[in-house]
């Protein structure tokens, strides 16, 4: 458009803005204004409320969440919004030491401790898992000595480290804050204040940043290394291991923290690949579980129950549930399974054991009625506890990765 049509359309703009039609529209705000004043001032008021209005935590990695969206007080689970936080930290923190295991891979330095150590707190973050927040500042720190062991074993090989995208190429996180490379734990911060951090670097941070769609399919490529990860470990702890596996995860957890991450139509090439990782999960696991065990068949499952002294088994680590049976045989102490612990009873070098009395109760969402009604000691092995109430809180145990505030802890069972 030339300079005079320019000047021309600008200026019939203007004469619109000031001919009788603006004047009419000009009387109708006028005379609306009264009434529209207060709405205009609550609008003030919320903006000028916004950062007061964050949630205390925002959590919809399971299918109870709350209102299908999302817990933002407290979870359904019980999980508080400290222990919220310091997941949300935990898993920015291993995508960091993920990349110093994958730069130590690439000069062939492959640390099996530091492999078991990232999928046991990745399994950590996961739903009823675990609730003791003092656990996350141990495995926070811990992560920062395996990032500087692994560090030295680079240098050492003449290896290169790895470099950590800023917030603005991730899209999310602050400004001040270090890439998962190179942050760590602040000298002296405690829970509280790791939990200050963790909203820098949460799901609701990055939704509003990325928007919903895009840091949903991230979440959800997260939710899905969670539970690869909690298979590889219950694998590991049978024994059997493929580095193959270890590094797939730690791959997925890097492409997380990388610009790469803002591309969806990546992310979804992710999860693809991370479902075939999960396939050969299964495969190992299972491999694992019959070449332990035997193979599965069908058997069944008393519901009765047999006087005498008893414990009761929650969750689906079966090398729990063999140590356990092993360590009471001959007690005269009766164990029983509980939810996800039935299949217990198909394998063959587990039901050998007579003191394998039977199974109790139902699905593990209704533990809170069951348990209290069991009148022996409980163990959650797994991704199956929910806070406990007084009733049965002073009998209830939990093994590895699972973890409760104040309650009785066994860090290897196995």
């Amino acid at each position: 458009m030339a300079a005079g049509a320019r000047a021309s359309a600008q200026g019939g703009a203007v004469a619109a803005t000031t001919g009788p039609a603006a004047g009419n529209v000009a009387t109708v705000l006028r005379r609306a204004a009264p009434a529209l004043a207060p709405f205009v001032q609550l609008r003030g008021f919320a903006a000028a409320a916004q950062p007061a209005l964050q949630t205390d935590m925002f959590c919809f990695q399971c299918e109870q969440t709350q209102d299908g969206t999302g817990c933002t007080t407290t979870g359904v689970c019980g999980k508080t919004p400290l222990v919220a936080g310091l997941q949300d930290l935990t898993m920015y923190s291993l995508k960091g030491l993920a990349a110093w295991s994958l730069a130590a891979r690439a000069v062939g330095v492959i640390d099996p401790e530091i492999d078991t150590f990232i999928n046991g707190s990745v399994f950590a973050t996961l739903t009823n898992v675990n609730f003791d927040d003092a656990r996350f500042v141990e495995i926070l720190q811990q992560a920062d000595a395996f990032k500087a062991r692994l560090a030295a074993a680079v240098k050492a090989k003449g290896g290169a480290p790895p470099q950590g995208a800023s917030a603005e190429e991730l899209g999310w996180g602050a400004a001040g804050l270090p890439h998962p490379v190179s942050w760590s734990v602040p000298k002296g911060a405690g829970a509280k204040e790791l939990q200050r951090i963790s909203r820098q670097v949460g799901v609701d941070a990055r939704r509003r940043t990325l928007g919903a769609t895009l840091a949903g399919l991230q979440e959800c490529l997260a939710y899905g290394i969670k539970g690869v990860a909690a298979y590889t470990h219950h694998a590991d702890m049978l024994g059997a291991r493929d580095p193959a596996q270890y590094a797939a995860i730690q791959e997925a957890l890097v492409f997380l923290a990388s610009p790469a991450a803002k591309d969806a139509g990546a992310v979804l090439e992710w999860l693809l690949r991370l479902g075939g990782v999960n396939l050969k999960t299964m495969q190992m696991l299972s491999e694992a579980h019959a070449g332990r065990f035997g193979a599965p068949e069908p058997t069944q499952v008393t519901l009765s129950v047999r006087p005498g002294p008893c414990i009761l088994v929650s969750g689906h680590d079966m090398a729990d549930m063999d140590a356990l049976l092993q360590a009471t045989e001959g007690k005269g102490i009766n164990v029983y399974t509980h939810g996800e612990m039935l299949p217990a009873h198909a394998y063959p070098g587990l039901k050998k054991y007579p003191h394998l009395a039977g199974h109790y109760g139902g699905p593990w969402q209704l533990q809170k009625r069951e348990f209290a009604m069991f009148p022996g000691a409980i163990l959650a092995t797994t991704n199956c506890v929910l806070e406990p109430p007084k009733s049965y809180k002073d009998r209830l145990f939990t093994t590895n990765e699972a973890g409760l505030t104040d309650a009785w802890g066994c860090r290897a069972c196995v």
